[in-house]
């Protein structure tokens, strides 16, 4: 089963099926001499927003920005590993400079030594210990709030699914205007659904500001699967209020 350019689904040994990207690098890979050792998308102690090498011509800040078009294709068809810094880079598309194509090239290196990377789909539902979840009454802050279902909501006949969201920020991550950068992944029982990363659009004094941010989107990003589980497939979904 054939998802868009260069990505295929498989059966694998647990008769599980699987997202894989394999051929959607290899012409950019073999037309430039990359190094073979990439062990992260970015190279080390390296800041996008510290760049202060020439300006790319426009032959190549063009080039720079075909590059960004095919890393977003791949994090759409399960590429989730190079999300965060795909949109860092993606920041920089309208003014790129030198160290950000070797950047975006030296990203090429890493695909190529992960070239094999899956995405697994099993629809078990996952075990989940809760007591690391602490529960906390926020009664006193925001009352006895309920999930506001709508009345015309149609009767769930389909089977029961558990929702999972890990959310997280880092606080002043940009080393130049001190954003922050939130990202999540949200599980379908044991199926990665959705995941996000993007920086924020203010500046936070504090964790809890930034992180606060992070699970506000998260939220909402909840939600909406939750209505389209509700008015499309008429399932049960059970939320865990578990944040991480």
């Amino acid at each position: 089963m054939v998802y868009g350019p260069g990505a295929k689904a498989h059966p694998n040994t647990y008769k599980r099926p699987y997202i894989t990207v394999r051929s959607m690098w290899k012409k950019t890979y073999q037309s430039f001499k990359l190094s073979p050792l990439a062990p992260n998308p970015f190279p080390t102690n390296y800041w996008l927003e510290l760049d202060t090498s020439p300006e790319l011509p426009p032959e190549h800040a063009l080039y720079y920005q075909s590059l960004i078009g095919i890393y977003r294709m791949m994090i759409e068809l399960s590429r989730v590993d190079i999300c965060t810094d795909v949109s860092m880079l993606s920041l920089h598309m309208a003014l790129p400079r030198q160290g950000h194509l070797e950047a975006a090239l030296h990203m090429i290196s890493y695909l190529s030594l992960h070239h094999n990377s899956r995405s697994c789909m099993d629809p078990i539902h996952p075990a989940i210990d809760s007591t690391q979840f602490p529960i906390c009454d926020c009664s006193e802050f925001y009352g006895e709030v309920e999930e506001p279902i709508p009345p015309n909501a149609p009767e769930a006949i389909g089977k029961v699914v558990d929702l999972h969201m890990f959310v997280n920020s880092d606080h002043a991550g940009d080393q130049r205007t001190c954003r922050s950068h939130n990202g999540l992944l949200i599980y379908l029982n044991a199926v990665l659904v959705s995941w996000y990363s993007k920086r924020q659009s203010t500046i936070d004094t504090c964790t809890f500001g930034a992180e606060f941010g992070a699970t506000k989107t998260g939220v909402e990003a909840i939600r909406g699967i939750c209505y389209k589980f509700t008015y499309d497939w008429h399932s049960h979904i059970w939320c865990y209020p578990h944040l991480r």
